[in-house]
């Protein structure tokens, strides 16, 4: 059966969990995640909560996935000035340790499909997606929603001292609705 979760703006009583899961060392592996203090987290998602997109800033949109067993990770949107002009964003979550292999991540990223591609609320037509090759997880996380791999960016961030090659997903809108029930 597939996982059930809904997606909620982060707020700063978040920050906690989210520090958490930032923390774990499995997220490192496949993420370059920045060492934020807690007080670093609370300010951004203040920001966050308020913020508009000026142009040539980065906007980011931040949910928590609530499962059954409540928070279980989060999924963010983000899109620069330029990006917003050609009607595209980027997506990237993250899964707790504990939460991991259950669906939630795939579930999430197709509770965003709709928020990222509805014409009433981002109106995107192009979203895209990028993974540590070797993140088999995260790639299969894609493919389910529909994302199709482009290529392999090589070298393109470093993770723990290391160049790592990521693998680049995009899903269209067009390729979306096709799939979408009426």
């Amino acid at each position: 059966m597939p996982s059930v979760v809904t997606l909620r703006p982060s707020t700063i009583a978040d920050a906690e969990l989210i520090h958490a899961w930032r923390s774990e060392p499995s997220t490192s592996v496949y993420q370059p995640t920045l060492p934020l203090s807690l007080a670093e987290i609370r300010a951004r998602l203040a920001a966050r909560s308020v913020a508009t997109a000026s142009p040539g800033t980065v906007e980011r949109q931040q949910w928590t996935i609530e499962a059954a067993e409540g928070p279980v990770g989060w999924i963010s949107l983000s899109f620069t000035a330029e990006d917003r002009r050609h009607r595209k964003g980027s997506v990237g979550y993250t899964i707790g340790e504990q939460f991991r292999g259950r669906g939630y991540g795939t579930a999430a990223l197709g509770a965003l499909l709709p928020i990222a591609f509805g014409r009433d609320r981002f109106g995107l037509e192009r979203l895209e997606a990028i993974a540590a090759v070797n993140n088999g997880a995260s790639r299969r996380v894609l493919e389910a929603n529909g994302f199709r791999f482009e290529g392999v960016l090589r070298g393109l961030l470093i993770i723990n001292g290391v160049r790592v090659d990521h693998a680049i997903y995009g899903l269209l809108r067009t390729d979306w609705e096709e799939t979408e029930t009426p």
